[in-house]
């Protein structure tokens, strides 16, 4: 339900007195829109009165409210026949038929009541008193007796008196609307239509703040090309739309208001919808174009083209989402103007790879069998936030380079052929390489695979992977670009980790847990925190420094002294020709088995970050060609979607419970509490190897067990603060920290959405009987590194599992 924070129309006369002519047409346009919307469908609300119109924050769109006298009832244009009975609504603004079918209980009424209150509501906003109003004497009961004889006995000439003291110009339409017969008084429809409302009318034609007619298209047949899933998604989150950001709510709106007032219906159908178009690709009649709207619309799509074709195509963008039906109300029209995001909702149940693989298969067309599950529809992806210039200026970067700076990837050249770089960072030809890429190379071709086999090489793994968004370019940068540079370039293509080369040719991995382990270690481990001069802690700090102090320092170090200096992820690369058992088993372990001299040349950890260099995970490995280039980096997320492919791993996932990750007495170790401070959680997250926190209220897990997450924390929170660039925000609690991560997330429509597909992945119930596949594909689906496991017993999460956990439950009976 939405708030609505703008005060009532009675405290809008009360405080700014008598409407302007100009300001009472735009509410009386919007209050007549509105009761013809529910008169068409069938409703009379029966108590209409200033104090039932609520403004919104802006002060300038009114809502009708308080449905508690409505009434369903049976409407038929122009028989004058109504099927309600009873004196309902409030003194002073009944309409007369209303009073006698209190006097009578043979008198009925219909819709009509509500055009001759909305009539004495007009009169109230234009000449700032009550129509029908006196003040109480000794006795109230004969007040409303009197008030009642005076609308019951209302005459035309009684009306005329009242209009003289509102504008000339409104006075006609309020006569109207105050008509005392209700035979003859005008539907909310019919004076939508009326001269007086005729210029505001025209100006929500092309409202400031709308969407392009061909960006609206667009969206049509992305909706059109979507998931049934995706479609109730997007419809769930349309009849929620206050809970978009401010700005793109009111835009489409706007855009609805644009299609709707040709009829105003409330609905729109087929004809309204071709005609704007129509209209609006002929040139008649186009909307401004605004930087919000440019920013909602951006990128241009390609222009559609005229004449019948034009209509034609109309019909069946039309025809693709609606069938046969004939029209679209304000939900389903809003869900269709919603931008399209990814689409998660592909099912990843895939059959056993029963097909031989030949050699022409690549990992980006890996062949499925029939009874694979759905094919994967086209995905529109939401502008992605631009790149500072990493390589230079434009005029000395190479030509396959500059064609794609916008994402500072540099181009993969068709001999797989990498950018080399020498001793010193410098490129060849002299310019500073700051930001390399290398191409993703299949390798040598996959042999015939038939049944899983551990013993087989990675490299005949390889094509079975699906093709994710990551995959084809793995970043590399240079050891000197600071932090805040390369969190850019990891938020741009939504990258959780990087590599980072070095001038002496070593190379490491950089994510966002390695900073939260830097942040931890220059406030102090351990370190008594810091109070005010009431002996209270201040939030964010321990060891007399400051959160946000440390990750202003971080964000401008080189991120060669911070690749890895969490130990999250060591450097051990593989060559192709290794078997996929040997990996599996390294990256499940925790740590890695080729001996310390191993760890040493594989991985580069800071010796002033880490105590225990040679304890770290290999959590990614390298696959390198034959030449030593990385063609592929190998995860656990990798080894579910290999998993998913074979019966023999399907058949493991199945027989294993969920309940193995039921850690119901000491996943609240892994919490903090909700007014703790943010330094905490990075805390709990550096030291468990963890990348969320969820945050819990002191005294709600009792002595169940488990936990009662008010919110989460994740260490790609971060890169929200390095972002938006407000370092202060670690140095708030918890619960502050999520208000603000709120705020800032609900500025962008496209983020919204997403962050809320993913949230239906967070949690699986382990008293359900779920086994090991479901948490696998859920995983795989979602994108997400970690997901919840509830116990609907105690309603509380038992259990917090990654793609890593589950390899390591399953390990033993794979290999």
């Amino acid at each position: 339900m939405q708030y609505c924070s703008g005060g009532t129309l009675e405290d809008a006369v009360r405080v700014r007195g008598v409407y302007e002519v100009i300001e009472f047409q735009g509410v009386a346009l919007q209050m007549l829109l509105a009761l013809s919307y529910i008169h068409g469908v069938g409703i009379v609300h029966r108590d209409i009165k200033p104090r039932n119109w609520v403004y919104e924050a802006d002060g300038q769109t009114v809502k009708l409210i308080d449905f508690g006298f409505s009434a369903k009832a049976y409407i038929t244009a122009g028989t004058g026949k109504g099927d309600m009975r009873g004196c309902m609504g409030t003194l002073g603004y009944l309409a007369p038929e209303v009073v006698r079918a209190g006097l009578s209980t043979d008198a009925a009424y219909t819709e009509k009541c509500d055009i001759w209150s909305l009539g004495v509501v007009f009169y109230e906003l234009l000449a700032g008193t009550p129509a029908f109003h006196r003040d109480r004497g000794q006795c109230d009961g004969y007040t409303e007796e009197v008030v009642l004889r005076e609308i019951e006995d209302v005459t035309p000439e009684g009306v005329e008196a009242l209009l003289s003291s509102v504008p000339e110009c409104a006075g006609d339409f309020l006569r109207r609307l105050l008509t005392r017969d209700h035979l003859v008084r005008p539907s909310a429809h019919a004076l939508l239509a009326d001269d007086f409302l005729v210029a505001v009318r025209k100006a929500l034609h092309a409202p400031e703040e709308c969407l392009p007619v061909q960006t609206v298209l667009e969206r049509f047949r992305a909706h059109g090309q979507a998931s049934k899933e995706s479609r109730a998604w997007l419809l769930a989150v349309a009849r929620s739309p206050t809970h978009l950001p401010w700005k793109e709510f009111c835009t489409l709106r706007n855009t609805f208001k644009m299609f709707d007032v040709r009829c105003c219906t409330g609905t729109i159908s087929l004809e309204t919808f071709s005609a704007v178009v129509v209209e609006a690709h002929s040139g008649a009649s186009r909307p401004p174009r605004s930087k919000l709207a440019l920013r909602l619309s951006a990128p241009q799509p390609a222009e559609v083209g005229g004449g019948e074709g034009l209509a034609e195509e109309v019909r069946s963008i039309w025809r693709a989402i609606c069938g046969e039906q004939e029209s679209l109300s304000y939900c389903d029209f809003l869900a269709l103007l919603l931008p399209p995001v990814e689409d998660i909702f592909e099912d990843v149940t895939v059959a056993p790879p029963t097909h031989t693989f030949s050699r022409q298969t690549t990992p980006e067309s890996p062949t499925r069998s029939a009874d694979a599950a759905v094919t994967p529809r086209t995905k529109a992806m939401p502008a992605a936030r631009s790149m500072p210039a990493l390589c230079g200026s434009a005029s000395r970067q190479p030509p396959e380079q500059a064609a794609s700076r916008a994402f500072g990837f540099a181009a993969s050249s068709s001999d797989n052929m990498r950018t080399q770089v020498d001793a010193s960072g410098v490129r060849g030809g002299g310019t500073p390489a700051k930001f390399l890429a290398t191409p993703f190379s299949p390798g040598p071709a996959a042999p015939q695979l038939g049944q899983w086999d551990p013993a087989a090489p990675v490299s005949s793994f390889l094509p079975l992977l699906r093709a994710r968004q990551h995959q084809g370019k793995i970043p590399v940068f240079a050891e000197d670009i600071k932090v805040g540079a390369v969190v850019q370039g990891m938020s741009c293509r939504r990258h959780r980790w990087v590599i980072v080369r070095y001038r002496d040719g070593r190379q490491a991995f950089f994510d966002y847990m390695d900073i939260c382990h830097k942040i931890v270690y220059h406030t102090g481990r351990g370190a008594p925190p810091t109070t005010d001069s009431g002996g209270v802690a201040v939030c964010g700090s321990a060891g007399g420094r400051s959160s946000s102090s440390a990750l202003a320092e971080v964000v401008s170090m080189p991120v060669g002294c911070v690749a890895n200096c969490s130990g999250h992820c060591t450097w051990l690369p593989m060559r192709l020709s290794t078997p996929i058992c040997y990996i599996l088993r390294m990256i499940s372990t925790g740590r890695s088995r080729v001996g310390d001299a191993g760890a040493k040349r594989g991985g580069f950890v800071p010796a002033d970050c880490c105590d225990d260099a040679e304890a770290v995970a290999p959590r990614r490995v390298p696959i390198l060609s034959d030449t030593g280039e990385v063609v592929h980096v190998f995860s656990c997320i990798d080894f579910l979607d290999i998993a998913l492919r074979f019966e023999a791993t399907k058949a493991v996932l199945r027989s294993r419970s969920a309940r193995a990750f039921d850690r119901r007495s000491t996943v609240l170790e892994a919490s903090v509490h909700n007014d703790a401070p943010v330094l905490d959680a990075m805390r709990k997250m550096d030291a468990g190897r963890c990348t969320v926190c969820p945050a819990t209220l002191p005294g709600l897990s009792g002595a169940f067990g488990g936990l009662v997450a008010q919110n989460v924390i994740s260490v790609t929170d971060l890169k929200t603060v390095i972002l938006e660039e407000c370092y202060d925000a670690l140095d708030l609690s918890v619960e502050e920290f999520v208000a603000w991560r709120y705020s800032v997330s609900h500025t962008s429509v496209d983020h919204m959405l997403r962050q809320q597909r993913l949230q239906r992945f967070n949690v699986v119930s382990v008293d359900a009987g779920e086994s090991l596949i479901i948490l696998a594909r859920r995983l795989l689906s979602s994108k997400l590194q970690r997901i919840f496991l509830s116990s609907d017993e105690i309603a509380r999460i038992v259990g917090i599992v990654s793609s890593r956990h589950i390899l390591a439950d399953v390990i033993d009976q794979l290999l």
